[in-house]
């Protein structure tokens, strides 16, 4: 996410860096929603799989 953020950030042309402070208030809230998830263990499983993909792409 570190890595996809910074390059985003690196190709926005927006005023003030308009879209990358979007971008980063409205993923930093899902992520934690996701890592708090991880604690229940029927989900961790799931959630595990989807960083996976994420990481793969």
């Amino acid at each position: 996410m570190q890595m996809g953020i910074v390059l985003f950030w690196v190709h926005d042309d927006s005023e003030g860096l308009r879209r990358t402070h979007l971008l980063i208030t409205s993923t930093v809230p899902l992520v934690d929603r996701l890592l708090r998830l991880t604690r229940i263990p029927g989900v961790r499983g799931a959630v595990m799989d989807l960083v996976s993909v994420i990481q793969t792409a």
